[in-house]
């Protein structure tokens, strides 16, 4: 009796888990929907709601009278709660799990329109990971694609067999193997010199005075990177100002033509860079000016050397400067008869006068000329 208790408990279980797992005893709602394919899809299957489980599939029957790709299949799935879909609305079926199964996802949307029970949806289904990995391999190009590279694989392993390439020569070559050996050596204790804080590397990394001091640098890097975003200062005025820059340009058009113009000779400086008898000429003309100054520090080389070098004439030119300058200051100060003549305006009126009258008698003496020549003609014929 014991035993017959168990099993019938075990198989009122089994009917309960098979048939009754749908049973709600909330209000239910009934949706149809359409889809091109039902991709698998079996009655029972669960129907989830933004990801809260919400039903299950009631039905699913194919449409032999459907014109439309897209209806060619009617499934009726069964709500446990009222669900408000909108014209927004989304319903796909995809993928339980990776080991098989299917689902239907709802989203209803946020649309201005709710959509009534009694209307058909429209969904889509989503394509599991082996049906993406199955029309992966049966696309033409990705197929060719696969071959181009399992090609390209296989003559890279040829190569690498017969000791062609740097990996071939890696892999095969001693000397190669070694070097690289090496290389990674001296990267493994640049490391370990860079974490013990050795090295300008080191140092930055480590260092926190230096960290700042790079955190001050860049800082004022970028500073001047703000002035001169913002126009501010020659090289902010040169990169923004095109007035400047114009100016610039208009200078370097300038210079360019002034260099064209010294390489064709043309002017003074282009003939003295171009022209050899020019150039000989000035070196000569240096010359010149070289012995020139020579003889000027030699008192025996005329005036200018002897004022330059000889002491003595030049104590004596100094005595005569000195002397001018002391006439110069008594004919200032008025004193003497030059001084009295430029400064005293009696005397100088007088000595107008004087000459005035000295003047007029010259003209007098011009004018009589004539009679006293012909007196003494007359005279001298009687």
């Amino acid at each position: 009796m014991l035993g017959l208790v168990f099993f019938a408990g075990l198989a009122l279980l089994l009917v309960t888990t098979l048939f009754l797992t749908g049973v709600s005893f909330e209000q239910t709602e009934y949706r149809t929907v359409w889809f091109d394919n039902a991709a698998g899809l079996r009655a029972g299957d669960n129907v989830f709601v933004l990801g809260v489980r919400t039903g299950q599939v009631e039905s699913i029957a194919p449409d032999p009278t459907a014109t439309d790709r897209q209806r060619k299949v009617v499934v009726r799935v069964r709500l446990d709660r009222e669900v408000r879909i909108t014209d927004a609305y989304e319903v796909r079926i995809e993928a339980g799990s990776l080991l098989g199964g299917q689902q239907i996802e709802i989203d209803p949307g946020d649309g201005p329109n709710e959509m009534a029970p009694a209307v058909t949806l429209l969904g889509t289904r989503r394509k599991d990971p082996f049906d993406a990995i199955g029309d992966l391999v049966g696309d033409p190009q990705i197929e060719a694609d696969l071959k181009g590279i399992l090609s390209n694989a296989r003559e890279m392993f040829r190569r690498i067999n017969e000791g062609q390439g740097t990996l071939a020569r890696l892999l095969n070559d001693e000397t190669f193997h070694r070097v690289a050996v090496e290389l990674l050596e001296s990267l493994r204790r640049n490391s370990e010199a860079i974490e013990a804080g050795r090295g300008a590397v080191g140092r930055l990394i480590h260092d926190e005075a230096m960290g700042e001091e790079l955190v001050e640098l860049v800082s004022g890097a970028a500073s001047a990177v703000r002035k001169i975003d913002t126009g501010n200062g020659p090289l902010g005025r040169l990169i923004n100002d095109e007035d400047l820059g114009d100016s610039l340009a208009n200078t370097l058009a300038n210079v360019e033509e002034f260099s064209a113009a010294l390489n064709s000779g043309r002017g003074p400086l282009g003939l003295l860079m171009s022209n050899e008898q020019v150039a000989e000429d000035l070196q000569t003309l240096t010359g010149e000016l070289a012995a020139f100054s020579i003889r000027l520090n030699d008192p025996m080389a005329g005036v200018i050397g002897a004022l330059v070098a000889d002491r003595n004439l030049r104590d004596r030119f100094v005595a005569i400067a000195d002397d001018f300058g002391a006439v110069a200051a008594e004919i200032r100060d008025g004193r003497g008869l030059l001084g009295r003549l430029v400064f005293d305006d009696e005397l100088g009126e007088q000595f107008s006068r004087m000459l005035n009258q000295v003047a007029r008698a010259i003209e007098d003496a011009r004018e009589a000329a004539p009679i006293g020549t012909f007196f003494q003609v007359a005279t001298g014929a009687f």
